[in-house]
């Protein structure tokens, strides 16, 4: 069982939050204006890939035991960087055009629970040199339960016509959630083998 600073998680959490309520800003500001729409996209996507990162290194730091080698190879943090602003750049296309098919809301919190797992993956992959093993029950639970929380921040940010600071953090709090539950629900069903 893995054990963590509980000051550093509640640091991972808090900014977990303040990504997920710009993003969601920057989204939403680009349904707006056609003109702006893919500079609100963009802003949107890179807020996400650095709060991700952000909150991914975080958390790892969170752990209490001993990593064998801690510190990011240059070539897999870009390579993470570029592969959570695409996915989130889709994600939030998708949003986008949320009003002219339901469909497109369940897509883009797809799309976002991929970029948020392929990030895990990958960070875990370059902190643990052993081999890393997941409880497949815990595992799918995470995922399921935080797919939910974020496409219900999607839904309800995408029912919000005019912008409101108190909706706004309510939705943020909901994504927040998503990502929370896939990362540290997720680390529950880890299993680090010893060499």
């Amino acid at each position: 069982m893995m054990e963590h600073n509980q000051f550093i998680v509640a640091l991972s959490i808090f900014i977990s939050y303040i990504y997920s309520c710009v993003a969601l800003d920057f989204a939403s500001r680009s349904k707006e204006k056609q003109e702006c729409r893919k500079k609100w996209k963009i802003n949107a996507a890179l807020t996400m890939a650095i709060g991700l990162l952000s909150f991914q290194f975080i958390s790892i730091v969170a752990f209490e035991q001993s990593m064998q080698r801690a510190g990011y190879i240059f070539p897999m943090l870009m390579l993470s960087i570029l592969l959570v602003t695409a996915c989130s750049y889709v994600a939030f296309t998708f949003f986008a055009s949320s009003l002219s098919s339901p469909i497109y809301l369940l897509l883009a919190a797809c799309f976002i629970t991929i970029s948020n797992l392929a990030i895990h993956s990958m960070d875990m992959s370059i902190f643990s040199p052993n081999p890393i093993r997941h409880h497949p029950i815990d595992f799918f639970a995470s995922i399921i339960i935080g797919f939910f929380f974020l496409w219900v921040a999607l839904k309800q940010q995408s029912l919000n016509r005019e912008r409101s600071i108190a909706k706004l953090g309510t939705n943020g709090l909901f994504f927040t959630i998503g990502i929370v539950c896939m990362h540290y629900v997720g680390e529950i069903s880890l299993s680090i083998d010893e060499m």
